[in-house]
């Protein structure tokens, strides 16, 4: 029989307090003249297209906020095109960085605005090739996958500002702030609008005394960083 003897050491658990504030209210109006309602009150479709149309504008705002939560400071850790632009051997920098602090990879996203991605993260043979070959199922909405990593390609990556890169510092309209992020790299919420829907974008037709109809979209959302620095990599590309 065997007798072990000791005390169980644990650890004091600390956790810090995070306020997302839901401080910001986004709409997105069309005004139509009585003859124009009436003809599309008589079309379902085209009612559904211009609704459509403003909730995609509206959620754009807010993937736009998100990701300007990534500043010239954070995340903190950075990697910087030379004049040739990304290679392979930067985006596999990115992922040792984000290993070395434990963050599991597939926990991660890429976020390429387009001319990064396709004029160097493509212009790279090996990542097209690999990009075209072989290319497991992808999680809806993301474009690919490198190194096992989805990938999300939008015009809503900021550009680089002075700060990023010695890059940015001297071409700073040129290049901009993509980034491979863990999910809780940032937090988001949405304001439930009276009358709204649970994807928080709001469409109400308001009439008017002047023979028109104003059909307005609306959505109120709070975003803030999470405050860990390392939770992600700026890439800075060339373009």
């Amino acid at each position: 029989m065997t007798t072990t003897t000791g005390d169980i050491t644990a650890n004091m658990v600390v956790d810090s307090r995070t306020i997302l504030d839901i401080n910001t209210w986004r709409h997105v109006a069309r005004v139509f003249a009585d003859y124009q309602a009436a003809q599309v009150s008589s079309n379902y479709r085209l009612k559904e297209i211009f609704a459509d149309s403003m909730a995609y504008a509206l959620a754009k705002d807010l993937d736009t906020a998100i990701l300007a939560l990534c500043t010239t400071s954070n995340p903190s850790r950075v990697i910087q095109a030379t004049l040739s632009g990304l290679k392979s051997s930067d985006l596999e920098s990115a992922l040792s960085i984000i290993e070395s602090y434990n963050i599991p990879r597939e926990e991660c996203m890429w976020f390429f605005h387009p001319k990064t991605y396709y004029g160097e993260i493509m212009a790279v043979q090996k990542l097209y090739d690999a990009s075209q070959f072989g290319k497991p199922s992808l999680i809806q909405g993301t474009h690919d996958t490198l190194y096992g990593v989805p990938v999300t390609v939008t015009s809503q990556v900021p550009t680089a500002e002075l700060g990023d890169s010695w890059y940015a510092t001297t071409r700073a309209h040129d290049a901009h702030r993509n980034a491979i992020l863990h999910n809780s790299f940032a937090a988001y919420a949405l304001g439930n609008l009276p009358n709204g829907t649970p994807s928080g974008v709001r469409i109400q037709e308001k009439a008017s005394e002047n023979l028109r109809t104003t059909v307005v979209g609306d959505i109120m959302y709070g975003v803030k960083a999470l405050g860990n620095s390392y939770k992600g990599v700026r890439i800075i590309g060339r373009t």
